[in-house]
């Protein structure tokens, strides 16, 4: 079984290091995101996976240049029918205004 966990932050803390240790003892592939802070410690277990986000804006525009790179580029998914749903789903999209009391 495949289980994401965002941390917010890596090294996690210790409740969520020691539920990732535990998932990943029952044979479940673990995947932790968040950002780096401070050192990041290895572990020992290869079934746990540890996904960094960047601090920056620039770092994210380039992670997500890069992402869609990927998911254009290495995917069986024709690359006009993908932005037809990203723009099917931008003009659906509508932000709702917060309820002022």
């Amino acid at each position: 079984m495949k289980i994401g966990i965002y941390s917010g932050q890596i090294p996690p803390s210790i409740f969520i290091d020691q539920l990732i240790c535990g998932l990943a003892k029952n044979d479940c592939t673990v995947y932790l995101y968040g950002t780096l802070k401070g050192e990041i410690n290895h572990y020992k277990n290869l079934s746990i996976i540890t996904r960094r986000f960047p601090r920056s804006r620039i770092g994210n525009v380039l992670s997500a240049l890069w992402l869609t790179f990927r998911l254009l580029y290495n995917n069986n998914y024709s690359s006009i029918s993908l932005f037809k749903q990203m723009l099917y789903f931008s003009i659906n999209f509508q932000l709702r205004k917060p309820m002022i009391l």
